[in-house]
């Protein structure tokens, strides 16, 4: 039995993988945290919870950047994984995140939108690492995934000029940061994936993506789920094949 904490479950890809996860039984998945900002279920999250009492919980994270934001929330979890006679958390799914667009022309993007964007996206997913480590350590799989996104890939910069340029900086910093953690920690049993779950029609990638957000939480559960140490630091598009940085 796997426990799962998946953050910014409210809609989109967050909220389609809690969605997927409830459909599988619980000797597979028992435990499913999902962070939402306000710590009230969105209408959607709330009939899923309503349907699987005492699997789900919804766990309040106000602002991934805030540390005493995420330091409450980990104590939550914490306190409900004891009540469950569980020491650890499982898998940790940092799925947050936010898009400004731009004009993609690097001259007029605003210095502001890049750190906005790279402060959740980049610093946001660290803090939330950094508190959910201690339960990670003590849990069976100790997979962490980062949302990473191909627009992300330096190699591949020139071939997806889209406009969303600080989006584009930050999803490249996300990469150097998994990557970074999965160098320093490669020692404690800890695997970090970096997992591309394709364009998805999603209020952040446009309703005119290739995807619908159901095939990206299967492409994200499916690459977590076979990617073993040999992964560790890996950037996965969704078909599994290995991105370039």
């Amino acid at each position: 039995m796997t426990s799962y904490l998946i953050t910014g479950t409210s809609r989109g890809l967050g909220l389609a993988i809690v969605s997927r996860l409830a459909s599988l039984p619980t000797s597979a998945v028992d435990l499913i945290f999902a962070t939402v900002r306000g710590g009230k279920a969105s209408g959607e999250l709330q009939r899923i919870v309503s349907k699987h009492p005492n699997r789900i919980y919804v766990v309040r994270l106000d602002d991934t950047r805030d540390e005493a934001s995420v330091a409450a929330a980990a104590t939550e979890v914490s306190r409900i994984l004891r009540s469950k006679g569980k020491a650890g958390l499982d898998i940790l799914i940092n799925n947050a995140g936010i898009v400004v667009r731009d004009h993609g022309n690097i001259e007029t993007v605003a210095s502001r939108d890049i750190e906005r964007v790279f402060d959740t996206n980049v610093a946001g997913v660290h803090n939330v690492t950094v508190a959910f480590l201690p339960l990670l350590r003590k849990g069976h799989d100790k997979k962490i995934c980062n949302m990473a996104s191909f627009l992300g890939s330096i190699t591949l910069s020139a071939q997806h000029p889209v406009a969303c340029v600080s989006y584009k900086v930050a999803k490249a910093g996300l990469n150097a940061l998994t990557a970074e953690y999965a160098h320093q920690l490669k020692n404690d049993g800890l695997i970090f994936l970096a997992i591309c779950p394709g364009w998805l029609k999603t209020d952040l990638g446009g309703y005119d993506a290739e995807h619908p957000v159901e095939y990206g939480a299967d492409v994200v559960l499916k690459l977590i789920n076979d990617s073993g140490p040999e992964k560790n630091g890996a950037f996965l598009a969704e078909d599994g094949s290995t991105l370039p940085w």
